[in-house]
């Protein structure tokens, strides 16, 4: 019966699906490529032999190796409560409001004195280059202004 087949030694790329295949068998995972029709014969034959069912053994196996090479899970910031802003935040808006209405609003409104034609003058010619008169305008013109503000403000 030998003599149908010609028996050569495996390949290398053989070996590595081989290696693969069984170490897919063996942990569930693999390494490389994996001849997918080869590992679903071995899976359902495996399967048909214990139902695949593992010995304890096997579990904690592979129960170290996934922990080995887990992440560890890292810590999340406990998520504040919105609330927790919204508090300060109103009392701060209704002191504000409160300090607002505290404030007596008069009905009064002052006029100032607008200002007159020899002020408009002075400025003008100050801005020509000749501002002699400029000051006395606007002495007179603060002094006006001054004054009724202080009617105002008493």
């Amino acid at each position: 019966m030998t003599d149908d087949f010609d028996l050569e030694e495996p390949t290398a790329e053989e070996l590595a699906e081989a290696e693969a295949l069984a170490r897919a068998l063996d942990r569930g995972s693999a390494r490389g490529p994996v001849p997918e029709d080869a590992l679903g014969a071995a899976g359902l034959l495996r399967f048909s032999r214990d139902e695949g069912t593992l010995d304890e053994a096997k579990l904690d196996t592979i129960f170290a190796d996934v922990m080995k090479s887990a992440r560890p899970v890292r810590p999340r910031a406990e998520a504040r409560p919105w609330w927790r802003w919204l508090v300060p935040a109103s009392l701060v808006t209704a002191a504000a409001v409160a300090a607002l209405l505290s404030i007596p609003l008069s009905p009064e409104q002052t006029t100032l004195p607008s200002p007159n034609v020899a002020l408009l003058r002075a400025q003008a010619e100050a801005a020509t280059g000749r501002g002699e008169a400029l000051d006395e305008a606007m002495g007179a013109y603060r002094a006006q202004l001054m004054s009724a503000l202080e009617a105002r403000y008493e």
